[in-house]
């Protein structure tokens, strides 16, 4: 996971109600409801969620903020986010709404590294699960709508189906080899790994009726992100037939 620089720091809290208390690292305002719950609007809440950005690091730590329960509503004044603070830490329930108000996540944090995730479609249905969580050995699922699993990500690689059920990608950390197959089966390209991310030495190329069609060759000082081909240092091409 990418880390996040985290910039935040409140200028004043006190203790009575509708008091407004100023982050001075992102600019949101927090807004005290009672004893413990708390308000905060934020714009473009949607694309702010979407990326790593200083709204997200803001949320997901609990220093210097209340505790208590804190409501985050998007633009239009719907509530989309339920967080808890205690004791400048992040823990308990996270809950995350679809704009139509469907539930869209909910994270238990036991403590601020230790999780367990279930994210859900509009339909209910289980999208994405984050189990045995603590960041390092947390075992995530995803899942297409038909219930038919997506993806698996752990400490010791991924992989990813087609909805039909077949094999789409695979990333062996042991053994530092990335692997991706066409819906038919057919092995589409396989290459090493340098440190589980950067594509080294050959990586082939094949057609959905499994001739070797092109070969790609990576260097320590030509190298490219394993999903990216980008960057090598050679290349060779073959004929289809």
């Amino acid at each position: 996971m990418k880390n996040f620089i985290l910039i935040l720091l409140f200028s004043s809290f006190v203790s009575f109600s509708q008091e407004k208390v100023f982050s001075s690292g992102c600019n949101w305002t927090i807004i005290k409801l009672n004893d413990s719950t708390y308000k905060v609007q934020v714009s473009n809440f949607d694309s702010l969620q979407a990326g790593e950005t200083c709204f997200r690091a803001w949320v997901n730590t609990g220093q210097n903020k209340p505790d208590g329960v804190l409501l985050i509503f998007d633009e239009k004044g719907v509530k989309r986010k339920k967080v808890t603070y205690k004791n400048g830490v992040r823990i308990g329930v996270v809950i995350e709404w679809f704009p139509s108000g469907e539930i869209e996540s909910k994270t238990i944090w036991e403590t601020n590294n230790y999780f367990t995730t279930k994210a859900f479609f509009k339909s209910g249905r289980i999208r994405f699960i984050a189990e045995n969580g603590n960041r390092t050995n947390a075992v995530y699922k995803s899942f297409y709508e038909s219930g038919q699993i997506e993806s698996i990500d752990n400490s010791s690689g991924s992989k990813s189906w087609y909805e039909n059920g077949k094999l789409k990608s695979e990333l062996n950390i042991k053994s530092n080899v990335y692997s991706e197959w066409y819906k038919n089966g057919q092995l589409k390209l396989k290459g090493k790994l340098l440190d589980a991310w950067t594509r080294i030495g050959k990586w082939r190329y094949y057609n959905e009726e499994g001739k070797l069609v092109r070969k790609l060759i990576y260097t320590k000082s030509n190298y490219s992100w394993y999903g990216n081909e980008k960057g090598f240092n050679k290349e060779k091409k073959y004929p289809a037939n």
